[in-house]
């Protein structure tokens, strides 16, 4: 499931005018656990993605991502070059389980290969992004 917000929404793109500089908060997202957070920031061809993961049972992980990105008309490609995982708020198993090189593999190739987007903008303060497994609303922060 954290893959699929990562997946979903490491992006958006403008069109007619409207710019993606800014911050955004992501909801919508297929696989979202409840009172978990997404926000995007771009900023000179740079996007960062932060996820905080919220589990009674696990505790609570910040996931960032980083990397360029490129716009050609409302098509979206992002490469994600940089994951980091905060993990000091999770229990001991999920700690390790989140912080494997095994776990950290498995979220990078999963935005690898799925690193292309469709956007459309309601309006300026509100994207829709598209991607292999959904689609995600993105609300600019003021």
């Amino acid at each position: 499931m954290t893959m699929v917000i990562m997946r979903l929404t490491m992006g958006l793109a403008g069109c007619k005018g409207n710019s993606i500089d800014g911050k955004w908060n992501v909801s919508g997202a297929e696989g979202m656990l409840p009172g978990s957070t997404a926000t995007y920031e771009f900023n000179g061809g740079q996007a960062t993605m932060s996820l905080n993961l919220k589990n009674p049972q696990i505790g609570e992980a910040i996931i960032n991502i980083s990397g360029p990105y490129t716009v050609e008309g409302e098509k979206l490609k992002l490469g994600a070059q940089k994951l980091t995982v905060d993990d000091s708020k999770l229990t001991p198993m999920a700690k390790m389980a989140m912080s494997s090189p095994q776990a950290q593999a498995a979220m990078t190739k999963g935005l690898s290969e799925n690193n292309e987007y469709t956007v459309k903008f309601d309006s300026s303060d509100q994207v829709l992004l598209t991607g292999k497994k959904g689609t995600a609303t993105l609300t600019r922060v003021k």
